[in-house]
């Protein structure tokens, strides 16, 4: 009987691992076009990239084996317009907004497969959408103003709130991380700002120095605002006083705009239309250009995963440690090197993805870490 019992369970155990063997055969050699969601027991998951860095390998012990190559993919229904900014909803990645330049906002519920056509007078060059409810978005038409945008059963609510906006020409949105106040960059009047419990625009210039204002970014209790002449302000009290610093000398600056600032850690970012990206630490207190990276427009930094990816306009996204030199990210499948803002989609899938705006559609990579 014992002898029995010990055959049966060699047999069975002889059995289980050549079929893991078969399957594993099988399944290393697929490679996938996209990442799949996987139905598999918890097990030891092993991580690696082939030489030569064209995908990352997901190994579930012992039996499944899955490829997924860093190749740019087309979102479905975007090609042919061209696209100025992209917000996705922190609390649900699957909500996505993108702002289009003929008119008009996209919004996507699946974190970007397939998408809705909101219409707005007007190109949109800023959306943000509100952190504290995702079917909420407030969106900047250039010469039109801002609209609120709510998600309303098949149809989208909209409505313009400008009232009280000294300017209708705007470059930059941003929404405190609380969801209570809209900041709103403006072409030649500086910030304004307003709560959004009660729709009533104040100017916020008290301390800005240059009032072109062409980006705004939050950061850990801190605002930022980058203007033309190599400028970025600070604002530590919800914009009623700014510091301003000079990234780059007047006598070199020669009127460039800060498209984009972000922190990372103890540094500081600035992307710049004419000169690249910089950056400055607490212990330097200078701001010096980041190695890697082309003097190009650099339209949108932001901070992953210890790393910071950033935008080149007609070059692709760069991907940065802090206080290295930064490296491209591949650019294969990528149809459109004229690229403007980024946004990392995390919660879907086994990997996290980005999402890019072009001028010709929306693109996504999967990224390898």
């Amino acid at each position: 009987m014992q002898h029995k019992l010990n055959l049966n369970l060699f047999t069975s155990i002889f059995a289980y691992c050549l079929g893991s063997a078969l399957l594993l055969l099988i399944t290393s050699s697929v490679t996938l076009a996209a990442p799949v969601s996987h139905s598999v027991p918890s097990q030891a998951v092993a991580v690696y990239r082939n030489a030569e860095f064209t995908g990352t390998t997901q190994i579930f012990l012992p039996v499944l084996t899955r490829h997924y190559p860093t190749v740019w993919h087309l979102s479905a229904g975007t090609a042919g317009h061209r696209f100025y900014d992209i917000a996705v909803c922190p609390v649900n990645p699957n909500i996505v907004y993108a702002g289009t330049g003929e008119s008009g906002v996209y919004r996507s519920t699946d974190g970007g497969k397939s998408w809705e056509y909101w219409a707005l007078e007007g190109r949109v060059t800023p959306v943000v959408v509100n952190p504290q409810n995702c079917d909420e978005a407030f969106a900047a038409s250039w010469g039109q103003g801002v609209y609120r945008l709510r998600a309303q059963g098949g149809s989208p609510q909209v409505t313009n709130i400008s009232m009280q906006l000294g300017e209708s020409y705007l470059y930059a949105l941003e929404i405190s991380d609380g969801g209570d106040t809209l900041y709103a960059g403006t072409a030649t009047r500086g910030v304004y700002k307003t709560r959004l419990d009660e729709i009533g625009w104040v100017e916020a210039n008290r301390g800005v120095a240059v009032q072109r204002i062409r980006s705004l970014g939050v950061g850990e209790s801190v605002l930022y605002a980058g203007a033309r002449e190599c400028t970025v302000h600070f604002s530590d009290n919800n914009a009623d006083l700014w510091t301003v610093e000079v990234i780059i000398e007047a006598s070199s600056c020669d009127d460039d705009m800060v498209l984009a600032v972000a922190e990372a850690g103890a540094a500081r970012y600035a992307g710049l239309y004419a000169q690249g990206l910089y950056w400055q630490t607490e212990e330097s207190g200078a701001w010096s250009p980041v190695a890697g990276v082309p003097v190009a427009p650099v339209f949108d930094i932001q901070p992953y995963n210890e790393r910071l990816l950033t935008s080149v306009y007609g070059q692709g996204v760069y991907a940065c440690y802090p206080g290295e030199a930064c490296s491209l990210l591949t650019t294969e499948g990528l149809g459109n090197l004229n690229i403007r803002m980024l946004r990392v989609v995390e919660s879907l899938g086994p990997f996290p993805y980005v999402l890019l705006s072009t001028d010709d559609g929306i693109w996504w990579l999967s990224l390898p870490f």
